[in-house]
């Protein structure tokens, strides 16, 4: 049995036997790959300035000097904050707030290699929130309406299509008013959120889908135009966003919803007392992130999970917002601007938690510090 020692990335393994009379000896390159993500956000020192960070980046700082996982530096300094990671066709995808990138221009996007970085074209005209593969092309989201080709630009709206090369046009030519804020698939449909009230000439309230032959509305009666999260897992659909009163249209409340595809098949699981940020799905679990105090019935701090029909908290929370929420080898990653990780069952400081944090169920610790490098906004695997 060869143990892979801590580290990022792929390694060789060496064997040698000795029986005495003849020793042999092996080496198989590539023989393991630790599993690490991608995290991107803004450093509080420069103020604003962007990173692109990757883990786990071992640190023998732990409890009896265990080996602990954070972040480390990927060389990546964006002008401002980077909010949007994807890996797709072998290079690493980032967009965000920034007009430059380690001193070079860069307008809201680039592709990284590990060395350098290479320009979409010449890139969108507005923040990049989103980034997502999907049926071979990358999908971009954000506060941009047009993008930039070699020579000229292009309206688009907040959605657009990356294909590798070059920019192409978007499914049915669907120009989008407003803003996409949220994307996500189940590799047969693709998802977009966010505030907007129509996808060319199709009228929705923030959310809407493409099927690989038309756009679709999903229709709720009490969406009111602003999705600020969603995950797609198998024939679910989760929703987060602001709803409005069946009573009273002016009365707004924060929730999530599940689809399931059916008519009406949508299904309240709560309100929130707050704003939801990020979602993730994990073995039948849903959980959730964001600036939040109370979820359905229970008080709970920024961060929750809904599992066989209830709401719980996950750990005791965290004393800032949650941004970004991530699976990776069986553990929960938790990034945001928090600072402090609470104690389960009370409000009191548990320990020191910048800006990132871990959970691997009760059995391990729970919550455990993640050390991070400045506000996480993005996590995305590798």
């Amino acid at each position: 049995m060869c143990v892979a020692p801590p580290g990022v990335g792929q390694g060789s393994v060496s064997v040698n036997i000795s029986d005495g009379a003849v020793t042999r000896s092996g080496v198989l390159e590539s023989g393991y790959a630790h599993n690490f993500f991608y995290a991107g956000g803004s450093w509080t020192q420069p103020r604003s300035a962007g990173f692109v960070a990757h883990s786990p980046l071992f640190t023998s700082s732990g409890v009896n000097g265990n080996n602990v996982p954070s972040l480390g530096a990927a060389n990546i300094v964006a002008a401002k904050t980077v909010r949007a990671l994807n890996v797709f066709q072998g290079l690493l995808y980032v967009g965000g707030d920034f007009m430059g990138l380690n001193g070079a221009d860069a307008r809201f996007i680039f592709a990284w290699d590990g060395a350098s970085a290479t320009k979409l074209d010449n890139g969108v005209d507005g923040a990049v929130l989103g980034l997502l593969s999907f049926k071979n092309q990358l999908v971009v989201a954000g506060a941009f309406t047009h993008v930039f080709k070699q020579w000229g630009s292009v309206r688009t709206g907040g959605l657009a299509i990356w294909d590798g090369q070059q920019w192409a046009e978007n499914p049915h030519g669907a120009i989008i008013n407003g803003v996409v804020t949220t994307l996500a698939t189940n590799g047969t449909v693709l998802y977009i959120g966010g505030r907007f009230e129509n996808v060319g000439s199709l009228t929705t309230h923030g959310i809407a889908m493409w099927d690989g032959e038309m756009w679709s509305a999903l229709e709720h009666a009490g969406l009111s135009g602003d999705v600020s999260a969603l995950i797609a897992a198998s024939s679910l659909l989760y929703v987060a966003g602001i709803f409005r009163s069946s009573g009273d249209v002016d009365e707004e409340t924060s929730q999530i919803v599940r689809w399931d595809g059916g008519s009406p098949g949508w299904y309240s699981l709560g309100v929130i007392q707050g704003r939801v940020n990020a979602l993730e799905v994990y073995s039948e679990s849903l959980y959730v992130g964001g600036d939040f105090s109370r979820v359905g019935l229970v008080s709970t701090a920024n961060l929750a999970v809904f599992r066989s029909g209830r709401w719980h908290s996950v750990g005791g929370g965290l004393n800032g917002a949650v941004h970004a929420l991530l699976f990776s080898n069986s553990c929960l990653y938790i990034g945001g601007s928090f600072s402090r990780i609470y104690k389960e069952g009370s409000r009191a400081e548990d320990g020191a938690a910048l800006y990132a944090a871990r959970y691997c169920g009760q059995q391990l610790q729970g919550l455990e510090p993640f050390s991070g490098m400045g506000t996480v906004h993005v996590l995305a695997s590798a």
